[in-house]
C-alpha cells in the first residue's frame, strides 16, 4: 500500500517559493491542476493552486484581514474545508505538493488535517530583502497601472503604514519558527541565498522525506537573477526594538536551517536621491491639487466602522443598494461581520434588492455560506435573475461543493441560454472534476457566445494552455487585444509572451505600459496618491521608487 506524502511549500512572500515550486513540478511532483500563471513579477509563474489560495484567502477574510496579516487579529479557519481540499487532491495523486505563502499562517491547521502524511518545506530570506522585494513589486504595479486609490488601498499600505511589511515578516516567520521547533522530523528549511547557490533541495527532500523526485531536473536557479540587496532606507526607518525582534527571529530560524549559505548577512544599497526638479514639480502639483476631492464616487468609504454607522441611518432603497455596491470596490478590512448582518437583518431582511446587494458584497469579502443565505432571502422576497444562480454556483464552488455548483450553473443556463458567462462558469467547475471533454464543450459555447467578453475568452484561453494548445490561445488573445485593448487581455497575452521568451515578453509588456501611460498626468496621480502617506520618509521612498519605475520604462528596462 502506497503511503501518501504531501509537501506543503511555503515561506514569507518574495522568498523564492514560486521558483521552488516550479522546480518541484519539473522534478515530478504534482503541484495542482489549476496553477496561478505568470506575471511581470513572476515571469515563469507562481505555481500556486488556485483552490488552496482561495481557501486561505477565505480564512483570512473571515478573520477580517488579508495576506498582509500582521497579528492584528485572531485567525479563523474551517478544518472541514481544508479536509475537503486534501481529499480532492489525494484522489488524483498519492504524492503531491501545494505552494502558497499564506500557508505559513495556517501550519497547525494543515498539520491537523495531514497528520503523518504531511511534510513541510520552508524557504526563508532575511527580512530586509523580503521587504525590499515587496516594496519594489507593489510600487512597480502602482507606477504602471496608475490606479485610483483610497487610504485603505492594499498596495499603498506599505507606505501609509511604514512598519507593516516588517510586522508581516515577523507574523509569518514566528509561525515557521514555532512549527519547525515542534516538528523537526517533518520540516526542511532552506534559505533563498542557498537555493541560488544550487543547494541540493531535491536530493534532500528524497533523503529526509522519502520522495522520489527527479534530481536530474533542470534547475531554475540562476545566480545572476538573484536580487538580494535592500535599501538602507528600510533599515534606517524601523525602530531599534522592531529591528531587534526581526534579527532575533532571523537568527533562530538560521540555527534550524539545514541548507544555507556560508554568508547570510544582509546587503544594503542607497536609493538614488530624487532629482530636485522632479521634487519641485511634485510639490507644485501638490499645492495646486490639495483642495481637489480625489474620489469621484458619491459614496465615500473611509473605514469599515464609518461605513457601517452610515448604513444604519439610511432608509431609501436605491441609496442603500448604491452604497452596498460601492462597498464591493473596497476591502472593508476590520468590518464587524456580526454587527453588519445584525443591521441588515433588523432593517432590510425583507427587501430583495438589498439582500441581493448584500449577497454580492459577502461574496466580495469571501463569505460564501452567508452569501448563499442572502441570495436565498432575495429569491424569497421575489427578486430573481438567472445570474443569481450562477453566483450561488460560484459560492458552492468556493466551498468545494462542485456537484451542487453544477446544479446551479445548469439552472442559470436553462433560464438564460444565451448568456455566455454561465457556460464558462460551468466549464471551470467541470475542470475541477476532471470532466475535461464536457468542460471544453462548455468553454467553447461560452467563447462563441461572448467572443469579446474577457470573462469568457480568458478562461477558455487558460483551458487551452492547460491542454498545451498555446498557439490557439495566442491567436484568440491577439484577436481580442486588437479588438478591445482590454487590460486583462493585454495582461494575459503579456504573460504568455513572458513565459515563451522572457526578454521578448518583457519588451512587449514595456511597450504597452508606455502606450497606456503616455496620455496620463503622472505627476497629478503621484500628488493625489501621496496625500494618503502620513510620513515624510515614506513619502520620499514612494516618490523615489515610482519615478525609478517610470525611468526604467523610458530606458526599456
Amino acid at each position: 500500500m502506497v503511503v501518501p506524502k504531501i509537501l506543503v511549500v511555503t515561506g514569507f512572500h518574495r522568498s523564492a517559493t514560486s521558483v521552488v515550486a516550479s522546480y518541484l513540478l519539473n522534478a515530478g511532483l504534482n503541484m495542482g491542476n489549476d496553477l496561478m500563471g505568470a506575471s511581470i513579477n513572476n515571469a515563469k509563474g507562481h505555481f500556486e493552486d488556485w483552490d488552496a489560495v482561495q481557501l486561505h484567502d477565505q480564512f483570512l477574510a473571515s478573520s477580517g484581514t488579508n495576506w498582509q496579516f500582521h497579528n492584528e487579529c485572531e485567525l479563523q479557519t474551517d478544518s472541514k474545508q481544508l479536509q475537503q481540499y486534501v481529499q480532492q487532491r489525494s484522489r488524483k495523486s498519492d504524492h503531491w505538493g501545494v505552494k502558497d505563502p499564506r500557508a505559513c499562517l495556517f501550519l497547525n491547521d494543515w498539520h491537523e488535517v495531514l497528520q503523518e502524511n504531511g511534510r513541510y518545506l520552508f524557504t526563508v530570506r532575511h527580512w530586509s530583502s523580503c521587504i525590499e522585494s515587496l516594496l519594489n513589486r507593489e510600487s512597480r504595479d502602482l507606477a504602471h497601472l496608475l490606479p485610483k486609490l483610497s487610504a485603505d488601498a492594499v498596495g499603498l499600505q506599505f507606505w501609509t503604514k511604514p512598519e507593516l511589511a516588517a510586522h508581516m515578516w515577523l507574523s509569518y516567520n514566528k509561525r515557521i519558527l514555532a512549527f519547525a521547533k515542534e516538528n523537526p522530523e517533518r520540516v526542511l528549511l532552506v534559505t533563498q541565498r542557498a537555493l541560488f547557490q544550487n543547494a541540493p533541495i531535491l536530493s534532500s527532500l528524497n533523503t529526509k522525506f522519502g520522495f522520489s523526485l527527479n534530481t536530474q531536473a533542470a534547475s531554475p536557479f540562476q545566480a545572476k537573477l538573484l536580487r538580494d540587496q535592500a535599501s538602507s532606507q528600510i533599515f534606517d526607518s524601523l525602530s531599534y526594538s522592531l529591528k531587534a525582534s526581526l534579527e532575533a527571529v532571523w537568527k533562530e530560524i538560521l540555527a534550524l536551517t539545514g541548507l544555507k549559505s556560508e554568508n547570510e548577512d544582509p546587503l544594503f544599497f542607497d536609493l538614488p536621491v530624487v532629482d530636485p526638479q522632479i521634487l519641485a514639480s511634485y510639490q507644485q502639483t501638490l499645492i495646486n491639487t490639495i483642495e481637489v476631492d480625489y474620489s469621484s464616487e458619491q459614496v465615500r468609504i473611509k473605514s469599515a466602522s464609518d461605513w457601517l454607522s452610515a448604513l444604519s441611518f439610511m432608509s431609501d432603497q436605491e441609496e442603500i443598494v448604491k452604497y452596498l455596491d460601492a462597498a464591493k470596490q473596497h476591502s472593508l478590512l476590520g468590518l464587524d461581520l456580526a454587527s453588519f448582518l445584525h443591521v441588515i437583518s433588523e432593517h432590510f431582511s425583507l427587501n430583495g434588492q438589498i439582500m441581493l446587494s448584500v449577497a454580492k458584497l459577502l461574496m466580495r469579502i469571501k463569505q460564501p455560506v452567508k452569501a448563499i443565505a442572502c441570495f436565498q432571502k432575495a429569491v424569497a422576497a421575489n427578486v430573481y435573475y438567472p445570474y443569481m444562480d450562477m453566483l450561488i454556483g460560484r459560492c458552492n464552488q468556493q466551498l468545494l461543493k462542485y456537484n451542487e455548483a453544477l446544479i446551479f450553473f445548469d439552472k442559470a443556463i436553462k433560464n438564460d441560454p444565451d448568456n455566455p458567462i454561465f457556460y464558462t462558469s460551468k466549464a471551470a467547475c467541470l475542470m475541477l472534476l476532471d470532466l475535461n471533454e464536457q468542460a471544453e464543450l462548455a468553454f467553447m459555447i461560452g467563447y462563441e457566445k461572448g467572443t469579446t467578453q474577457t470573462t469568457c475568452v480568458l478562461p477558455y484561453c487558460e483551458y487551452l494552455l492547460k491542454c498545451e494548445r498555446e498557439d490557439e490561445a495566442l491567436d484568440i488573445l491577439e484577436k481580442l487585444v486588437n479588438e478591445t485593448r482590454h487590460p486583462d487581455a493585454l495582461d494575459m497575452l503579456t504573460r504568455l509572451k513572458l513565459t515563451a521568451d522572457y526578454q521578448l515578453g518583457k519588451a512587449y509588456y514595456v511597450k504597452h505600459v508606455k502606450i497606456k501611460l503616455q496620455d496620463k498626468d503622472k505627476m497629478l496621480w503621484l500628488a493625489k496618491t501621496c496625500c494618503f502617506i502620513p510620513n515624510g520618509a515614506s513619502e520620499i521612498d514612494f516618490i523615489t521608487r515610482i519615478h525609478g519605475h517610470w525611468r526604467d520604462l523610458e530606458d526599456n528596462l
